[in-house]
């Protein structure tokens, strides 16, 4: 017998089917929620650049302010 066949025996075509089903779904679903992740990522990064200026300034003008 094959080993296709011995595979067929031993989870059966309706287990064949579904896993076959599921590394479809896989296939499809993880590069999305890669590109989601990175998406997220990248919003997340400019949000932190846009804090990160915004504090500057303020520190910037709390040093002014010591000076005067």
């Amino acid at each position: 017998m094959s080993f296709f066949g011995d595979v067929v025996a031993l989870v059966g075509g309706t287990g064949l089917l579904l896993f076959f089903v599921v590394l479809v779904l896989l296939a499809i679903l993880l590069p999305l929620s890669a590109y989601a992740a990175q998406k997220w990522a990248y919003k997340t990064y400019k949000e932190a650049q846009r804090i990160s200026a915004t504090l500057d300034e303020i520190a910037d003008m709390l040093d002014a302010n010591k000076r005067a």
